[in-house]
Parts: structure tokens; C-alpha cells; sequence
């Protein structure tokens, strides 16, 4: 019996210390899972953030890119805008000028048809004829240079007789 005990026992500590075996076996081959999944996990940790890193990068440049564009787009606006301040004042200027020019083109225009008439006149010789001529245009018996116009007799300041009352019904 004692021996029948022996046995039993051996058996049992046998069964335990290779149920111990597979159980330390089955911890060892997690906490080597364990271990390499650590491992995988800070390598997929460390991808993540070198990819955020790289993707916050490019999006810092694009936006760098964007103000820059912005900036340049603002200066252009406001040069325009001077330009166009510029021309609003200098066109009223212009205008002034082209139209003070204009109206003393206008008014030099017959000084320069009178001065040009007073120099043919000078240049060529005045006969009888052509004072006879103006005379009779003048006095209205000729129709040479068009024809004669109707000229008023001055009012008189008579008192109106009875036969001009009749006359006027």
C-alpha cells in the first residue's frame, strides 16, 4: 500500500511537474507573443507618428503655400487699387486740360479767320470795282452775295391818328 501510495504520489508529481512544464512552456510562448506584439505595436506607433509628423509638415507648407499666395494676391488687389486711385484723379485733370484746350481752339479760331482775311486784304490790291461792288452790296441794290435782306425802318414816336385805329381793326 505504501508502495501503491508511492507510486500514486510519483505519478502526481510527475503529472504536476509536466502540467507545471507546459504551463511555464505556455507563459514563456505568450510572454514572447506578448513581447513581439510590444514590439509591433510601438513599430506601428512609431510609423503613425512619423506619418503625422510628415503629413503635418506637408500641411504646414501647403498652408505657408496658400498665405503666400493670399499675400500676393492682397498686394496685387491694392496696387490695382492704386492704380485705379490714380487714374480717377488724373483723368478729371486730363479731361480738363483736352477740354480747355478745346474751347481755346474755339476761340482762336476766328482771330485766326480774321487775322487771315486782314492779310489776303493786305496782299492784294483794292480797286474801284470791289468798293463799287461792296457799296452796292451794302446799299441793298444788288443781290451779288445773296440775297438782300429785309431791313427794318426805325418806329416813329407818333401819336397814333384815328384813320391808323381804323386800319388796324
Amino acid at each position: 500500500m505504501n508502495d501503491d501510495a508511492n507510486r500514486q504520489l510519483a505519478e502526481f508529481a510527475r503529472q504536476t511537474a509536466r502540467q507545471q512544464s507546459e504551463l511555464t512552456r505556455s507563459i514563456t510562448d505568450q510572454s514572447a507573443e506578448l513581447t513581439q506584439a510590444s514590439k509591433e505595436l510601438v513599430a506601428a506607433d512609431a510609423l503613425a507618428r512619423q506619418q503625422m509628423i510628415a503629413t503635418h509638415g506637408e500641411l504646414q507648407q501647403q498652408v505657408g503655400e496658400e498665405r503666400s499666395a493670399i499675400d500676393d494676391m492682397r498686394a496685387e488687389v491694392v496696387q490695382d487699387q492704386r492704380v485705379i486711385a490714380a487714374q480717377r484723379h488724373r483723368d478729371p485733370i486730363i479731361a480738363t486740360a483736352i477740354e480747355n484746350v478745346g474751347f481755346g481752339a474755339i476761340c482762336a479760331l476766328p482771330l485766326v479767320v480774321c487775322w487771315l482775311v486782314i492779310r489776303v486784304a493786305h496782299n492784294s490790291p483794292i480797286t474801284n470795282e470791289t468798293c463799287e461792288v461792296l457799296l452796292l452790296e451794302l446799299a441793298g441794290e444788288t443781290d451779288r452775295f445773296g440775297p438782300p435782306q429785309r431791313r427794318f425802318t426805325p418806329l416813329s414816336f407818333r401819336r397814333p391818328s384815328a384813320r391808323t385805329l381804323e386800319d388796324q381793326k
